[in-house]
């Protein structure tokens, strides 16, 4: 029995006009960006079945080349220990689990410690990506930006190493950049505008509420 056939689903075209430096721009489907509009997800979703139908006489081939790509990774795996100071840090995965754990040891021993296991931070999520991460200069603390709607805009997050707690301060619509400075208390990171391109650079203090944080440098050229 033959599958019914479906059209494929044409984007209707609403022109939005932009206009820079006397140079006129005409988009058709930037409304596409859209994604609280309900016609944004509809035509995604009429694509979405639109692609699943086309491939569907190909799933026991897909099937067959994700189960031979998948033996090939390795599900207990970890990477070549990297030296800093008294530590070497690792990444680790487990097997069955889907995120890294973020780790440490002392060197000359085997004992690991945790840093950051993205797995728990992950946990409960439809989503999740781990932007920047960075340990302070002593040591004792790390930065790290996480998205869990897939947007790009990254929230900044603080831990003591050890704890399982994030500290309160939480600073979001960042690129997931991040420096620490010397003093092992400051923290420069990169907020977006809202066409998410980097466009300032703020200093915050670990304990001072981020409303206060100085903006170090700004961008004004869009282009």
């Amino acid at each position: 029995m033959k599958s019914r056939k479906i059209t494929p689903p044409v984007a209707p075209r609403i022109e939005t006009r932009f206009e820079n430096h006397g140079d006129v721009r005409v988009d058709p489907y930037f409304w596409l960006r859209e994604k609280e509009n309900p016609a944004t997800m509809k035509y995604l979703k009429e694509e979405n079945a639109y692609y699943q139908h086309s491939l569907q006489p190909l799933q026991k081939m897909r099937d067959k080349l994700f189960r031979e790509m998948k033996a090939r990774i390795r599900k207990d795996d970890s990477t070549v220990p990297a030296p800093w100071g008294e530590y070497e840090y690792f990444t680790q995965f487990k097997k069955g689990q889907q995120y890294a754990i973020r780790c440490r040891q002392k060197k000359g021993s085997k004992k690991r410690e945790v840093v950051l296991d993205e797995n728990i931070l992950a946990k409960g999520k439809k989503y999740f990506n781990l932007g920047g991460f960075s340990v302070s200069p002593v040591q004792d603390q790390v930065a790290y930006a996480v998205d869990f709607d897939g947007s790009e805009k990254y929230t900044l997050r603080f831990r003591q190493i050890g704890k399982k707690k994030d500290f309160d301060a939480q600073i979001p619509n960042t690129s997931g950049g991040m420096a620490w400075a010397a003093d092992n208390q400051t923290l420069f990171y990169i907020v977006q505008d809202e066409n998410l391109r980097p466009y300032r650079i703020y200093r915050h203090k670990l304990g001072q509420p981020t409303s206060e944080d100085a903006l170090i440098f700004e961008e004004k050229n869009a282009e």
